[in-house]
């Protein structure tokens, strides 16, 4: 995205340039020694402006890729993300946890990872680890990524349709 101050720069640049271009075809004709030798420092110090103000553009140009990149990851994240969330199944777990797990988990299957619901939603993986010894008939988690703790009870193995 292009934003103003680019575009003033840009600007800024491509006026030094053209002053710079006006100036010298105004001393092109002249024969006095003086104004010439004062036509070249004028010359040389505008040079030098749009030099740098080239050397600023090239810097907002590589930050501005940097930051077409970054997003492009970003995105690509997404898309590879949207393309796994369809083999997932939100599933609810006594006293009301819930909790992503892998489609065509059975119930029999008590060692299958449990995923973070919070994390999923904000389309993140992450597994849930086992937080500590058992309570009663639960068992506490927590979320490596989000902190989040859960205590998972018996399994009710029917997805949740949204």
């Amino acid at each position: 995205m292009i934003t103003g101050v680019e575009l003033a720069g840009a600007n800024a640049a491509t006026n030094t340039l053209r002053t710079l271009y006006d100036f010298i075809r105004q001393v092109r004709n002249s024969n006095d020694p003086t104004k010439l030798k004062e036509a070249v420092d004028v010359a040389f110090e505008r040079l030098l402006t749009a030099r740098e103000q080239v050397a600023a553009l090239q810097d907002e140009r590589a930050a501005a890729l940097d930051q077409i990149n970054a997003l492009q990851k970003q995105l690509d994240a997404r898309i590879d993300f949207e393309k796994q969330e369809a083999n997932y199944d939100l599933r609810r777990f006594y006293p009301g946890t819930f909790a992503y797990l892998q489609k065509g988990v059975g119930s029999s299957d008590e060692n299958s990872p449990r995923y973070c619901q919070p994390c999923f939603v904000d389309k993140k993986l992450s597994i849930l680890q086992p937080a500590g010894p058992q309570r009663g008939s639960n068992t506490p988690y927590f979320c490596p990524k989000c902190k989040t703790q859960f205590l998972f009870g018996d399994p009710d193995w029917s997805p949740i349709i949204a």
